[in-house]
């Protein structure tokens, strides 16, 4: 699972946090420009997405 966000705010890592209390999930928190591959991630979360996001979007519609 992966946290893609383009700025810091506490918010994310409370929401990591939550997230791997279940200690079968994982968290990575990345920046846009860091996802290279969707194929390493079963879900994505993206925090206030902005245009810096459109790579992943392309990467996201690529796979539909």
């Amino acid at each position: 699972m992966a946290i893609v966000s383009s700025i810091n705010h506490p918010d994310i890592g409370a929401l990591k946090r939550a997230i791997e209390s279940n200690q079968q999930r994982k968290v990575s928190i990345l920046k846009p420009s860091q996802i290279k591959s969707l194929q390493d991630f079963n879900v994505l979360i993206l925090y206030q997405p902005t245009s810096e996001f459109k790579s992943v979007f392309e990467k996201i519609i690529w796979l539909i």
